[in-house]
């Protein structure tokens, strides 16, 4: 039969896997099942507690001044929900006990990862924040096998969320913005190898209104490659380059004969402007060419 449990604060509540994909988490474990939990702390303990009267554990860790927000990523084949953010008493801004590491993708079928507050790279499933502040910006990347191309995303609160809070989704690839998530969710569709990249702005309405649009103004509306500066340049130059959506980029110089030279840059990078200053020392003085290669969440190249 099911059993509840009691566990420390610094221990995530249980989540499971199934042949769809990794469970939101969970208020009783069944048995014969097995679950996952994580914890960065020695002591932790998570206690069974098979005849108490019905009581959510998720309700009893859950106290009026936080609130929790599981994010549901599904496919028609998959899900995977096991990831949340949200605000409690005593958490940091930045990594601490209360954040989550992905765990392992079994199948690598659907991933949903986030930064901790634009910090760290997209290693992280679970990021909770400081109860003190109303104001605040998630990075979520989504991606799925190359035969799951129809993505939704949806929100379930858990807690209570205080009623001055709104909350919206920037859809980055599509230059959009969902005032409506927690109500109707988000479709979307993965066309390419790259991840999928999704901003949850939480906060007060007028807060949210303007870093939403913020963000997308922020986010180059078509893929560019500038003039170097200085030029002519002697010993180093900057390069220039906006990407529209993530891309996978390469930034590569080449000398007259065609020869590359210095690639630059050869990895994924978020939507964005930016600047690399290119050290030149080491070349024969002359003549040189560079060139962008972006290919984009669309397939646009």
């Amino acid at each position: 039969f099911p059993v509840t449990f009691k566990k420390d604060s610094t221990v995530t509540t249980p989540i499971t896997y199934d042949e769809k994909g990794w469970s939101e988490p969970q208020s009783e474990l069944d048995p014969w099942n097995g679950y996952a939990v994580y914890t960065d702390i020695n002591s932790a303990e998570i206690t069974l507690t098979p005849f108490l009267e019905t009581d959510s554990s998720v309700a009893r860790i859950t106290f009026v001044e936080e609130w929790y927000l599981n994010i549901r990523l599904e496919s028609p084949s998959y899900i995977n929900y096991s990831a949340e953010i949200g605000r409690r008493k005593y958490a940091k801004d930045m990594v601490d006990i209360f954040d989550t590491p992905v765990f392992p993708e079994i199948d690598n079928t659907l991933s949903l990862s986030m930064d901790l507050n634009g910090t760290k790279p997209f290693n992280y499933m679970r990021d909770i924040r400081d109860i003190d502040e109303l104001n605040g910006v998630w990075n979520l990347k989504l991606d799925a096998h190359e035969n799951e191309k129809i993505l939704s995303v949806s929100g379930n609160v858990k807690g209570s969320i205080p009623q001055e809070i709104s909350i919206a989704m920037v859809d980055i690839p599509e230059r959009k913005i969902v005032y409506d998530f927690l109500e109707k969710g988000i479709d979307l569709t993965k066309e390419s190898r790259v991840a999928y990249d999704l901003k949850l702005v939480v906060g007060d309405e007028e807060y949210v209104m303007t870093t939403a649009q913020s963000i997308l103004t922020e986010i180059p509306e078509m893929f560019s490659l500038s003039q170097n500066y200085p030029n002519p340049f002697n010993p180093s130059t900057t390069l220039q380059f906006g990407l529209a959506e993530r891309s996978i980029t390469t930034l590569e110089i080449f000398n007259i004969l065609g020869e590359s030279v210095a690639k630059v840059v050869d990895e994924s990078l978020d939507a964005g402007f930016y600047n690399f200053k290119i050290d030149m020392r080491g070349l024969a003085s002359g003549m040189y060419f560079y060139r962008l290669t972006a290919t984009s969440e669309n397939g646009h190249q």
